[in-house]
C-alpha cells in the first residue's frame, strides 16, 4: 500500500501565507528557506496536534509585500524535493503529495 505526505499551501485575504501538512518537519524545512529570503518572516503555529507530530497549520506574516512570492518559492522548493503538485484551489491554494518509501 502506497503512504503519502501531503502539504498545502494557501495565500489568504489577509496577505498571509498558509500551510497545511501531515509532515511537520517539511513546514519547518519550508520556514527555514524563506526566511533566508524574508528574515522579517513569522510563522505562527495556529494547530498542532498533541498527539501527533504530523499534523501542522502554520502562518506566515510579514513578509515585506512578497507574500504573492512566497507560495511560489514554496513551491518550487517542494517539487526540486521530489513533491508532486496534485491540486489546485481556485487562484491561491495548491495541494502535493510526497510518496513515502516502505
Amino acid at each position: 500500500m502506497k503512504k503519502y505526505k501531503l502539504i498545502t499551501i494557501f495565500l489568504n485575504s489577509s496577505n498571509r501565507v498558509e500551510i497545511h501538512s501531515t509532515d511537520s518537519q517539511t513546514i519547518s524545512w519550508l520556514i527555514t528557506e524563506v526566511k533566508e529570503l524574508i528574515p522579517t518572516c513569522v510563522a505562527i503555529y495556529s494547530r498542532k496536534l498533541p498527539s501527533s507530530n504530523d499534523l501542522c497549520l502554520c502562518a506566515l506574516e510579514q513578509l515585506q509585500n512578497q507574500d504573492g512570492a512566497v507560495p511560489w518559492f514554496m513551491m518550487k522548493k517542494l517539487c526540486e524535493h521530489g513533491w508532486e503538485p496534485f491540486a489546485h484551489y481556485g487562484s491561491d491554494g495548491y495541494s502535493f503529495r510526497y510518496e513515502e518509501s516502505q
